[in-house]
């Protein structure tokens, strides 16, 4: 990364994106990371300068090196990049109708009900996926607005698909309904965040993954690990 910041500029540029934790553990090693389940978050830093949007272009990942560096820890550069998020790349959920090019508006699949599926993604549609870890009151806010659990279709970084929970279907069927969107919307163009349905349960709070896993999207909950590394 050839731009030098100060402190306080590099602070300021952070932010969180999202990965797949169990494709990406080698790039992990000297990064700097909290996992929840299937999934990894880690730090990224603006680069460059803003377009005409107000956003920044390029980033680059926050390694260990970085942090030597910036003479910062790993938990405060966590931190400042969820909260930076929040206010740089806001997340928003809206139906899928109002997401997808209008061409592509009744693809669904089977047994779908399209104005029942809702897109949570951010202001920009890039690293959208990322909203579901650092603002969480999204998911939690829909649950109770429609009073029902969520599926939860992590298909790629920019987006995941929400789904209420009807009837007595199973986490089976899901999958199975999972791999059938990824198909018929055209995901697999990109590879998915994360090839498992998820759950979220609205009376616990908690994320219900397909091998009977669960972790929470509340900060207050004492099973994130935040991953820091011997080299230092």
């Amino acid at each position: 990364m050839a731009k030098k910041f100060d402190l306080e500029e590099f602070k300021e540029r952070l932010f969180i994106s999202v990965v797949n934790y169990f494709e990406n553990k080698d790039i992990l090693n000297n990064v700097p990371h909290e996992v929840k389940g299937d999934f990894a978050l880690i730090p990224r830093v603006c680069l460059g300068n803003k377009n005409d949007a107000g956003i920044y272009s390029e980033s680059a990942l926050v390694n260990d090196e970085l942090l030597l560096e910036m003479e910062i820890d790993m938990d405060t550069v966590m931190d400042i990049a969820k909260s930076n998020s929040k206010n740089i790349f806001p997340g928003k959920i809206c139906s899928i109708t109002d997401y997808l090019d209008p061409s592509e508006g009744g693809m669904a699949p089977d047994g779908v009900v399209v104005p029942q599926v809702y897109v949570l993604t951010n202001n920009v549609g890039i690293n959208g996926a990322a909203a579901f870890f650092y603002q969480p009151d999204l998911v939690e806010n829909l649950s109770s607005m429609i009073e029902k659990d969520l599926l939860i279709f992590p298909s790629g970084e920019n987006e995941m698909f929400c789904i209420p929970v009807t009837g007595q279907t199973q986490l089976g069927e899901l999958q199975e309904m999972y791999t059938e969107a990824i198909s018929e919307l055209g995901l697999d163009e990109e590879k998915p965040l994360s090839a498992n349905v998820l759950k979220y349960d609205s009376l616990t709070h908690m994320v219900q993954q397909m091998d009977g896993s669960s972790f929470s999207l509340s900060e207050n909950i004492n099973n994130v690990p935040r991953v820091r590394h011997s080299s230092r």
